[in-house]
């Protein structure tokens, strides 16, 4: 198995409904529909509270899923998964938006006090194609050097994005891949070497700001 496995790296468990695995796997109808049922079921697991719910707009921005503009296919797996059971829709404050919780006893026990005004509905915006952000840059440049973007990895990118330059990130995907060291932490290592030393110091035989991978974690403490 490769060093860069997802497999290698600590995992958090996410609880799917066992259901997922028999008879609603058999009714989904592509791998669109698995993989956009995962996703939603790893989105409700991370979010806080006893009432848990996602929307339309959350997955169309979803780094992960990669949507685009094509929200009429996640629209499309999202009513499935009403249909077969899987999730349920929310009552929203937002008129015309599209919101989505498990279908459990305790959500649907919680639908029922929204509907009796024992419980407040979410306030979730509607989604407008037309205003969708575009793709980050940074994941765009993971997908294209790196690979598929798994969830862990999402979260370490936009903690990168948030801490330097598009610039600086740019430059230590086009270091890694001249390295030959394709990898977030190989990536992440050049980024605190220039945080840390300075960019442009000269290295050995006249070189600027090129190093080994080794070199790199070595002086990153790895």
């Amino acid at each position: 198995m490769a060093a860069n496995s997802a497999y290698m790296q600590p995992n958090e468990f996410v609880p799917v409904p066992s259901s997922l695995f028999g008879p609603l796997l058999e009714r989904m109808s592509d791998l669109d529909e698995v993989r956009c049922a995962l996703r939603v079921i790893f989105l409700l697991h991370r979010k806080q509270g006893t009432f848990k719910y996602v929307s339309v707009a959350e997955l169309m921005s979803d780094p992960v899923l990669r949507c685009g503009d094509d929200g009429e296919s996640v629209e499309r797996a999202l009513d499935a998964f009403v249909g077969y059971g899987l999730l349920v829709s929310v009552p929203v404050e937002a008129k015309g938006a599209a919101t989505y919780c498990l279908d459990t006893p305790g959500n649907r026990r919680a639908l029922e006090r929204v509907s009796k005004g024992e419980l407040r509905a979410p306030k979730t915006a509607v989604h407008r194609r037309e205003e969708t952000a575009p793709r980050p840059h940074i994941f765009a440049l993971y997908e294209e050097n790196i690979g598929v973007i798994y969830p862990m990895a999402a979260e370490r990118l936009k903690d990168m994005e948030t801490e330097y330059s598009e610039e600086w990130i740019t430059d230590a995907f086009q270091e890694a891949v001249l390295q030959n060291s394709r990898n977030l932490k190989y990536i992440e290592a050049i980024l605190r070497r220039w945080r840390d030393d300075g960019r442009g110091a000269r290295e050995p035989g006249g070189r600027t700001g090129t190093v080994s991978a080794s070199e790199v974690f070595r002086r990153a403490g790895r």
